[in-house]
């Protein structure tokens, strides 16, 4: 048996419902995104800024979180229904625990350079330049 005559057999035992949603996916009016046969209909492609308006978050945020997206004449392209199945997954709270730790690492080091960069006898550049000086660290006054 074809597939052809497969396809068919299968829309004559189908009821209506399904009937119709499969001739749309056929005439490219919808497609299927898994087995579970559920089917969107023409969903448009958002921009990051657009996505990121919606979700209600900047759109750094939107690019940090890595979601699928569709390349699009060389563009990142996203489609809202994917993006909220993908903030809803396991995958995102692996990579949002990832970001999190990330930056708790990242602001840990920043404190560790910060205090290798004091003197061994305790005392920063901003004290020990001679009389009044603009601290650029701190950015404040000091004096001896």
């Amino acid at each position: 048996m074809t597939t052809l005559e497969q396809i068919i057999q299968a829309a004559m035992v189908a009821d209506a419902d399904l009937r119709l949603a499969a001739l749309c996916v056929l005439q490219r009016k919808a497609h299927v995104t898994d087995t579970s046969d559920e089917i969107i209909q023409n969903e448009p492609y958002l921009t990051c800024r657009t996505l990121a308006q919606r979700l209600g978050v900047s759109p750094c945020t939107v690019w940090r979180w890595q979601p699928p997206s569709h390349d699009l004449g060389g563009r990142r392209r996203y489609r809202f229904s994917e993006v909220q199945a993908y903030l809803a997954s396991d995958d995102f709270e692996r990579r949002a625990a990832a970001l999190r730790a990330e930056r708790r690492n990242g602001f840990a080091a920043k404190r560790t350079d910060e205090q290798s960069q004091a003197k061994p006898d305790g005392t920063d550049e901003c004290q020990q330049t001679a009389g009044p000086a603009r601290c650029k660290k701190f950015r404040t006054t000091t004096s001896e």
